[in-house]
This record gives C-alpha cells, sequence and structure tokens, in this order.
C-alpha cells in the first residue's frame, strides 16, 4: 500500500523533503526525484506554475486538493501518490488533469462539469466517489485516457526493484 511505497521510497529512491511553509507553499520541490511531504497539499493556479518543466513523483503523506480548473503543466511528467486525491477545492471543480494519481481515495466532486484525466488513476483500498454528472448526456462526466507515457518518464522513481542473489 501508500505507507509502504513511502518507506521503500525513503530507503532506495532519490529524495528530497519538500514540505513547504504552507499547504500551497510547493517551492520545494525537485525534479527527478521522490518529493516527500508532510501534510496537506493544495494545488492551485497560483502554484501550479512550480510543477513546469520537471518530472516528479509528489508523495503526499496526506491529502491532495487540486483546486485549479486545468491540472497541466507544462513539459512535465508528475505523479501525484497521496491518501486521498481531490479534484476539486474550495472555490474550483477540475476539468482537465494531466499526470498518474495514486490514492487511497479518489472524490471527484459534486459537479456538473465534466472532468478529463489524461495519464492514468490508481485507487488502492479506499473508496471513489463518483458524484459529478454531466448535463449534457453526449459528453461522460468522468473520461480517463490511459497514457503510458509517464509511467515510462517515471519508470526509474515508481517502479520497485527486487533483488535476487543467486548462490554459486
Amino acid at each position: 500500500g501508500l505507507q509502504d511505497y513511502l518507506d521503500y521510497a525513503k530507503a532506495r529512491k532519490p529524495t528530497v523533503k519538500a514540505t513547504g511553509a504552507s499547504s500551497t507553499d510547493l517551492s520545494k520541490i525537485e525534479t527527478n526525484k521522490v518529493n516527500l511531504w508532510e501534510g496537506d497539499v493544495v494545488i492551485n493556479s497560483g502554484n501550479i506554475s512550480q510543477f513546469n518543466g520537471k518530472t516528479l513523483v509528489l508523495l503526499v503523506n496526506g491529502d491532495v486538493d487540486l483546486n485549479t480548473i486545468q491540472f497541466t503543466p507544462t513539459n512535465a511528467t508528475v505523479a501525484i501518490v497521496a491518501n486521498t486525491i481531490n479534484f476539486f477545492g474550495t472555490s474550483t471543480t477540475t476539468q482537465e488533469a494531466r499526470g498518474i494519481f495514486i490514492g487511497n481515495s479518489i472524490d471527484f466532486g459534486t459537479s456538473t462539469t465534466s472532468l478529463k484525466i489524461t495519464g492514468n488513476l490508481v485507487r488502492l483500498t479506499g473508496t471513489t466517489d463518483i458524484s459529478r454528472s454531466s448535463p449534457d448526456n453526449s459528453r461522460p462526466s468522468l473520461l480517463i485516457v490511459f497514457d503510458p507515457q509517464p509511467y515510462l518518464d517515471l519508470l526509474s522513481l515508481l517502479s520497485i526493484t527486487v533483488y535476487e542473489r543467486n548462490s554459486p
């Protein structure tokens, strides 16, 4: 589960403590690293640019709120791993997201706007709340377009290596 990956990443992956001064301070995230965050994170239009041009995993020991209409960082490959991932915030409902999103629980909110995710979405152990509805019956309320490229870009950061020793 999530705790197992957290323990493994701390021991075997290039990591950095990225926790900022507040839940919206993403200034310490680094590229080509597993960025460890203690507490909740709020991603909004004011801090989304911190992901631009970076290839990273944001491993959150808490919840992530995507409080932005679009989470589509420029020239970036991002995986967010958290206890709960909320595709809505206090003032905004996410309509488009690009990346790999892995959480114990996933909550899409109760909006009437559609959500398109390009990449992948993985729920580990908790619940998935799909309460969105589209007023246009010709459009889905949730569309997930699987894209394998983020997995390839993040292979060294997301994968778990198993070592096997052969005796002579």
